[in-house]
């Protein structure tokens, strides 16, 4: 297992039994979605990027699932979706100075994800969206309180750092994300400038 997987095998140590679904939210250039269905092998996958060129390329990787080119947001509409500079498989929703490229793309809310595929249960929700997180987060709020999302992996600034006016404060989430019953268990991954960080439900403690 090379260093990428074993960094996305790390929110297995939280999970306790399976996770029944994967809600892998801007899945990019990356493989936990693979990685974590070796992990889980009856674990079911649901992803959305909206990237073209890195959604066609998912496809061809083998990606276990249904994968939407949307983006998640907290309303439903369209957005501009800024590229990368030298980097065809990300972009952001942010006009930072390295973004080049745009192009338009539909935004659903997760809550709207969530209906799409039968509002399923032990839920683990990946999200790799660029500063968006509270945005997702806004428009997942009957999902996130019905408890069936057991844990969230996110990654996330690190000194106060934010590259862009709206990009989600991490102590901001963790007070949004409390509110919904989440606690922060672990944070890894660590780089300058952002890091991974592991949200597990409390009711993964109430119910054992």
């Amino acid at each position: 297992m090379n260093l990428q997987a074993r960094n996305e095998a790390v929110i297995a140590r939280h999970i306790r039994g399976a996770p029944g679904v994967l809600y892998d939210l801007g899945v990019g250039p990356k493989s936990e979605w693979r990685t974590l269905k070796k992990i889980f092998p009856e674990l079911k996958v649901f992803g959305c990027e909206p990237h073209p060129e890195t959604h066609k390329w998912l496809l061809e990787q083998g990606f276990p699932g249904t994968l939407l080119p949307v983006a998640i947001g907290d309303e439903a509409g369209t957005v501009t979706l800024y590229d990368i500079e030298g980097d065809a498989k990300r972009a952001s929703l942010f006009p930072l100075a390295e973004r080049t490229r745009e192009f338009t793309t539909d935004v659903w809310t997760l809550d709207q994800f969530d209906e799409a595929f039968g509002k399923p249960d032990r839920i683990v929700l990946w999200m790799d969206i660029e500063g968006r997180e509270k945005h997702a987060v806004l428009g997942g709020q009957k999902l996130l309180s019905s408890g069936r999302v057991r844990w969230i992996n996110l990654e996330e600034r690190r000194g106060g750092d934010c590259p862009a006016v709206g990009w989600t404060d991490p102590a901001e989430l963790l007070e949004l994300l409390a509110q919904f019953g989440f606690v922060r268990t672990a944070a890894y991954n660590r780089y300058k400038t952002h890091q991974d960080a592991i949200y597990v439900h409390r009711r993964e403690w109430e119910d054992g």
